[in-house]
């Protein structure tokens, strides 16, 4: 292909929710994610749905996403010799028989119906999902339309609710009934997965002197719990189970898998949407979602 599509989405989220706006790296990933853009949308493009599989046997297989087929390389590597395979093209899958094994072509899904008419294929929706990031009108294309908004102030971070959404920093302050410093300390830690001490620093400006107070405060409201746990960076964590995984992944809470896309896997391996535990959407977009995980309450009383 000519371009490595998970570094480049990597280096993509990177620029848009991890540097201040108007840093040159948030301007250059403007044309980086044009190139990117330019290959998914090449109709020959697959990209492989590495833990999804249709479950259904060959004929159905066949009657469903036939009958256009793709050539199909054999490994004749196996000592019991080549098994015949046969790839139907429905569009915008291509799925193997025997097997399931399943492969998306982003550009036959530029169409949002056609991206849920997709998702009802329920054998493969966690899959979808996670490769949604990339498709037309994903995470990383409403990405770089934030970051063209200007919505944050040159040299302010996406990563600090008090500039990325401060109306949601203020629900959340009449709701702890704290100051907006801590607020937004609470959405961080709810939704960021690496919310570590050094980097909340740098997000939000604090001395460690600030950030001390601040944990305090966040603390006596009794909504996170304080500990000790190893390679976290940091003492302060969301109540409920934690997931250990090893270098280069940090330990986080399991509450955030799921909203990051993320599956642990054995050998210290991961599923993701980049290889990394990395956003998926942009941030304002991620803080909102998680308050509202955590008190549902909350957005029903809003509800016109």
């Amino acid at each position: 292909m000519g371009l490595d599509l998970g570094r480049i989405a990597s280096a993509l989220v990177w620029a848009w929710t991890d540097r201040p706006a108007g840093d040159p790296a948030v301007a250059g990933a403007t044309a980086l994610y044009e190139r990117l853009r330019a290959e998914l949308d090449r109709p020959e493009l697959l990209l492989p749905l590495g833990g999804g599989r249709v479950q259904k046997t060959s004929a159905d297989i066949e009657e469903r996403f036939g009958p256009g087929r793709l050539p199909v390389a054999m490994d004749s590597r196996k000592e019991e010799g080549p098994v015949p395979v046969t790839a139907f093209d429905s569009g915008p899958l291509v799925v193997c028989a025997p097997g399931g094994a399943s492969f998306l072509r982003p550009a036959a899904v530029a169409d949002p119906e056609a991206w849920e008419r997709l998702r009802e294929l329920t054998d493969l929706t966690e899959e979808l999902d996670r490769v949604a990031p990339l498709v037309a009108g994903g995470g990383l294309e409403r990405m770089l339309r934030r970051a063209a908004s200007g919505a944050v102030p040159a040299g302010a971070y996406e990563a600090d609710p008090r500039q990325s959404c401060p109306e949601l920093v203020a629900r959340v302050t009449d709701r702890l009934g704290t100051g907006t410093d801590a607020a937004a300390l609470y959405l961080q830690l709810a939704t960021l997965p690496a919310p570590t001490d050094r980097n909340v620093r740098r997000w939000n400006g604090w001395t460690a002197k600030r950030h001390a107070e601040v944990r305090t405060e966040l603390l006596a409201t009794g909504t996170v719990v304080e500990a000790k746990r190893a390679r976290a960076g940091r003492t302060l964590f969301m109540p409920g189970e934690w997931t250990e995984l090893k270098s280069p992944h940090l330990p986080l809470e399991a509450a955030k898998l799921a909203p990051h896309e993320v599956r642990p896997l054995w050998g210290n391996t991961i599923r993701s949407p980049f290889g990394r535990i990395l956003p998926t959407a942009p941030l304002h977009e991620l803080f909102a979602a998680a308050w509202d995980r955590l008190h549902p309450e909350d957005g029903a009383a809003r509800q016109p």
